[in-house]
């Protein structure tokens, strides 16, 4: 992957979301013209959302150049969520902050990228049934309804965030939490897994640098 690829997909992943957000919440927190002790209208709340992926949580081989970006994206999210605390609901709107994670979806981009996706990246994904674009949007608008933070769509998505919440906020104190636990035992067998994997595609096919151009040999 040359440096140039990389700058690209943090421009498109990240850049272009962090200048959105910059453009969309300034305008938004604009403090009130005039006396701020006196009563203002209420404004209506607003919500912003970004779109990142489940590779924000764990990366694989084989998306170097885009998974980082998509981490880039949920700490700009989780930073701005704490910001956004600064600001009184009297003075300021109601913000809320939504990050979705789809993992894989069976779209026409889908379609392009597995033309030169590694083929040690598709053995990774042999557990990733994918979803359609209609199943992402559908849990997706489910999930902001009922006002939830991280929002993943599927299972496996569930299981990499519980192993990654860290310090960001939970859609629920009690379930996220148990999620967490479980998951963090189950990493301690499911990291080491891929790591295997991985090395013994390595040690089959050679060094990367022999593989064809555009894909790697099959597993």
């Amino acid at each position: 992957m040359d440096t140039e690829r990389l700058r690209e997909q943090m421009d498109s992943n990240y850049w272009s979301a962090a200048y959105l957000a910059h453009a969309i919440l300034k305008p938004w927190l604009q403090p009130p013209r005039g006396d701020i002790t006196k009563p203002t209208i209420p404004q209506p709340p607003r919500h912003l959302i970004f779109t990142a992926s489940v590779l924000s949580f764990y990366p694989i081989v084989g998306y170097t150049q885009y998974a980082p970006a998509k981490a880039a994206l949920r700490s700009l999210s989780d930073s701005l969520i704490q910001e956004l605390n600064l600001y009184h609901p009297t003075t300021s709107p109601t913000i809320r902050i939504s990050t979705i994670f789809p993992a894989t979806i069976f779209s026409p981009g889908y379609t392009q990228e597995n033309l030169s996706k590694p083929q040690v990246t598709k053995h990774l994904e042999e557990d990733d049934g994918g979803q359609t674009p209609d199943e992402v949007a559908a849990i997706s608008v489910r999930a902001l309804e009922k006002g939830e933070y991280l929002i993943t769509t599927g299972l496996l998505g569930s299981a990499m965030r519980g192993a990654a919440w860290a310090g960001s906020p939970r859609n629920s104190r009690v379930r996220d939490t148990l999620m967490t636990w479980i998951t963090s035992l189950a990493w301690l067998f499911v990291q080491p897994d891929m790591d295997r994997k991985v090395r013994k595609y390595g040690k089959k096919h050679g060094h990367p640098s022999t593989y064809p151009a555009g894909a790697a040999p099959s597993p």
